[in-house]
């Protein structure tokens, strides 16, 4: 009775190891897998957040400018004015973190998004409520930090566009039906737009085209 039982524990044992073994491959790939896409996931985390100077900010780049490759052309522009306004954020990030070496850096690399987004907006044929809303933010967040730093951070080409925006937009609603409350707005905006506030101008002249469509 005794060996009856050790021989059946010891057949209990075999077949739970052949079990094992058989899988173990499985188990093995689970947890290969695993480790693979956590590692994908946080690189990825990383690079979203890397700043210039920082050793995966060359990456970032990277896979930015891929991705514009595959963007259909009428949305480039508004893609790269998100990525003009990342490169503000960036900027503001180093300024909170007191890394003064960092600014010249991040400056550049604004400036140099800027003038890729300007050039692509000269081509455009319309000009549609997001990239008037994204030039917005552009706006603002560029005058806050010129705020914070006490300089202001030039960008010509970006100047340019944004007056070719203005422009552009003033021009097709003088065209446009307006009730008197809606000239005035325009006026207004006009009125802006002389005295250099282009954030003030562009908040009117989206509020009219949200009435108008």
């Amino acid at each position: 009775n005794k060996q009856w039982k050790t021989k059946l524990l010891s057949e209990i044992l075999e077949e739970e190891k052949a079990q094992f073994f058989l899988f173990r491959p499985i188990y093995s790939f689970s947890i290969l897998a695993i480790i693979i896409f956590g590692s994908i996931f946080f690189i990825f985390t990383e690079v979203k957040k890397a700043s210039p100077s920082q050793f995966l900010y060359s990456l970032k780049r990277f896979l930015e400018d891929s991705y514009l490759v595959f963007t259909p052309e009428k949305e480039k522009s508004k893609l790269m004015l998100i990525q003009t306004n990342e490169r503000l954020n960036e900027l503001e990030d180093i300024i909170k973190r007191n890394e003064t070496e960092k600014i010249p850096i991040a400056i550049g690399e604004f400036q140099k998004k800027a003038k890729t987004a300007a050039k692509n907006i000269k081509n455009l044929k319309e000009i549609d409520k997001e990239i008037i809303s994204n030039t917005k933010k552009i706006e603002k967040n560029k005058k806050n930090i010129e705020n914070i730093l006490g300089v202001k951070i030039e960008s010509e080409e970006l100047e340019s566009a944004k007056k070719k925006i203005i422009e552009t937009l003033i021009n097709d609603l003088e065209e446009r039906t307006l009730t008197e409350n809606q000239k005035e707005v325009l006026e207004q905006a006009k009125e802006d737009f002389k005295k250099g506030n282009s954030e003030e101008a562009l908040t009117k002249i989206l509020s009219l085209i949200n009435l108008i469509k």
